[in-house]
């Protein structure tokens, strides 16, 4: 299967605020570097998963709160996440409760990886008229100056850019 180390790490951030095995400083050690999408998701399952209805929400959801209490960049993160496209989309087909936790992760993180994987393609015509292609018999970073190179290097001049 496809990502299985990033659907794995989700399911230890779930699990962390979820039973409780985790302190606090663990918990965020686990979502400080994910992606703030992911991290909305997550806070919006265990949400709609423990509702005050449930004998569960106190510890759940006071696991959640104590989290974004300790580390309030957990909090600006979800609600940096909020606004990508990718929770409209699921929001328009899916429900946080239909989906086990396992099915959440599942689909969330495959989504996740497959759309950061795409690159940003520049219609080449539109670029000072020049086509973007290095030289022949040139290697295409040969007069880079970096040692490291962006996956999606800036474009001067472009129109728009197409995913």
């Amino acid at each position: 299967m496809a990502f299985e180390h990033e659907k794995r790490t989700a399911r230890r951030m779930l699990a962390a605020i979820e039973d409780g095995g985790t302190s606090t400083y663990d918990a965020w050690q686990l979502f400080a570097y994910a992606d703030p999408t992911l991290i909305h998701f997550i806070f919006a399952w265990l949400r709609a998963h423990y509702p005050s209805s449930n004998s569960m929400s106190d510890g759940v959801l006071g696991r959640l709160g104590a989290l974004c209490t300790a580390h309030p960049k957990a909090a600006r993160l979800a609600k940096q996440g909020e606004a990508d496209s990718l929770v409209a989309w699921f929001e328009e087909g899916h429900s946080y409760r239909e989906l086990s936790a396992d099915a959440f992760i599942d689909l969330i993180v495959e989504k996740l990886e497959l759309l950061q994987g795409f690159a940003v393609v520049a219609h080449l015509a539109l670029i000072d008229g020049e086509m973007a292609v290095p030289e022949q018999r040139h290697f295409f970073l040969q007069r880079c100056i970096a040692g490291h190179h962006a996956i999606c290097p800036p474009v001067g001049h472009t129109i728009g850019f197409q995913r």
